[in-house]
């Protein structure tokens, strides 16, 4: 006796039934697994529906197709990679083109590079390095938008996984300037990965044995909750997707934004590791780019002095005038980028700090109890603060 539970499996059943007129013990015994899985789901979503009804929260998760990794997170640890069986849409489902095996912890920086480009409506990249973007720009050129984006941290790119919103251009993979003759000209990374990679942009990258390309649209990253397992507990919530409620300029001065810079700024420190300070600014050429990061910090000092401190060291690199006007230069483009924060500013010494740097203009939630100081700091060091409502955190 057979229980058949998949439609994709007819054709093949047929043909053994044809030729052997009946079923292996083999396949007999692959189908009994399919079945019960099939309705251990079924029985697990009325349970669920029967407890909602109830009033009553309570979560299954089911998953199959196990493949081993390398390791885990580090070498000593075993890694596996399970698609959720209820989803018709999974990152599991990644095409990779070429290169090495996927690691544990590029897939984990997968997952963030392409949560960073799915909600930018221009064409986008994303570079990731310990699950946090180095690099981030949206623009019209998508060869500039990597050349871009790259500037945002070169050394920490090394060996990062970037992920673009749209087919991956030969022009555009060339920057990595794979095929150099000066060998400390190529630039390494692990993973690169588009929802398109076309057969002449594939010939270039392939040139890296080790270059794991991959094809996958961000987005299909249409997750509606954040699982986080913790000692035999589960932690549940909301993926977070909304950027903000308002922008409210809260001080004297005001400094209207584009609406798409705020966008980009919100999006990007929505991605750092809380405590999180991202400087965004928008090119003479329209484009937009994440200049400076402080990700991770157990304080929102050391995150926005970090920020602040990349961003004159990306001003610098840019440089190409006389040595006694770089100063000038990292000021004058500072005060015209934005600072957003992930969350509201506890204390006023944030704002003395973004303001000996240069920065004019101040993104945050707000609502902390000591918001009427930190606009009257603002206030006096002539910048200007707009509160959106809406904190980022990410842990």
């Amino acid at each position: 006796v057979a229980v058949v539970t998949d439609p994709s499996d007819y054709p093949s059943l047929i043909e053994e039934l044809e030729e052997n007129q009946g079923l292996s013990y083999e396949t007999r015994y692959y189908l009994m697994r399919k079945a019960f899985n099939r309705t251990a789901d079924y029985d697990a979503a009325i349970a669920q529906s029967m407890d909602e009804t109830a009033g009553e929260l309570s979560v299954r998760l089911a998953f199959s197709g196990a493949k081993t990794l390398r390791y885990g997170e580090n070498a000593h640890q075993n890694g596996f990679f399970l698609r959720a069986n209820s989803d018709k849409k999974s990152l599991y489902d990644v095409n990779v083109l070429h290169g090495k095996e996927l690691s544990y912890n590029n897939i984990v920086d997968m997952h963030s590079a392409l949560s960073a480009v799915k909600d930018l409506s221009a064409t986008a990249c994303a570079i990731i390095k310990h699950n946090n973007p180095c690099g981030l720009s949206q623009g019209k050129d998508q060869r500039k938008v990597f050349e871009q984006a790259w500037a945002g941290d070169p050394v920490s790119a090394f060996g990062s996984v970037i992920a673009f919103n749209r087919p991956l251009e030969k022009e555009t993979a060339e920057f990595l300037m794979l095929d150099s003759e000066d060998k400390s000209l190529r630039k390494f990374v692990e993973v690169i990965i588009a929802p398109a990679i076309p057969e002449e942009t594939r010939t270039y990258l392939f040139q890296h044995k080790n270059l794991r390309v991959v094809e996958f649209d961000p987005a299909l990253l249409a997750q509606d909750f954040d699982y986080k397992i913790l000692d035999n507990a589960l932690l549940l919530q909301n993926t977070d997707t909304k950027l903000l409620q308002k922008t409210d300029w809260v001080t004297e001065k005001k400094n209207e934004l584009p609406e798409a810079l705020v966008e980009f700024g919100l999006i990007a420190v929505r991605q750092l590791r809380s405590n999180a300070i991202a400087v965004v600014r928008q090119l003479d050429n329209g484009d937009l780019q994440l200049l400076g990061m402080g990700t991770g910090q157990p304080n929102r000092v050391n995150a926005t002095h970090l920020a602040l401190e990349r961003s004159y060291e990306n001003l610098k690199n840019e440089y190409t005038g006389a040595p006694e006007g770089l100063k000038k230069y990292q000021q004058e483009a500072v005060a015209k980028a934005v600072l957003v924060s992930d969350a509201f500013f506890p204390f006023a010494d944030n704002i003395d700090l973004a303001g000996r740097y240069g920065i004019k203009t101040i993104l945050q939630p707000g609502g902390s109890i000591r918001d009427k100081s930190v606009i009257k700091r603002c206030d006096e060091l002539g910048m200007a603060m707009a509160f959106t409502g809406l904190r980022h955190f990410k842990h």
